[in-house]
């Protein structure tokens, strides 16, 4: 009986991990000499504690925790008060298909930013 219910337990934790999406890792790439903004939201004005700070040449990963159906909108801007740069809405899912990578590079002084979706 004390085997029944060790693997029932452990069925249970296997079908729960399953079930639990743990979000996307969102890699944004700097590749400019500017400092970015990261805004997972809308843009919040010109708030700096809404901004998730990315320095020149750093490509830091960002947990986002949601299901594939979820919409996930990613903003970046040329520092808190700089012009948008960026913006897209997908669902979990579709950012995970395009790899979940964000690159911002700057050609003949215009910043250029490829996400891997068609």
């Amino acid at each position: 009986m004390r085997a029944f219910g060790i693997i029932c337990l452990l069925a249970a934790s296997a079908a729960f991990l399953v079930a639990c999406d743990p979000g996307i890792g969102l890699k944004i790439v700097n590749n400019t000499d500017s400092r970015l903004c990261w805004y997972e939201f809308e843009r919040d004005g010109d708030d700096p504690a809404s901004c998730s700070s990315i320095e020149p040449g750093e490509s830091p990963r960002f947990s986002v925790i949601c299901t594939n159906e979820m919409i996930t909108t990613v903003v970046l801007t040329v520092g808190t008060n700089g012009p948008e740069i960026y913006a897209r809405e997908a669902t979990c899912g579709e950012w995970k298909r395009a790899g979940a990578t964000v690159t911002v590079s700057k050609r003949a002084g215009q910043y250029v930013v490829e996400d891997g979706f068609d």
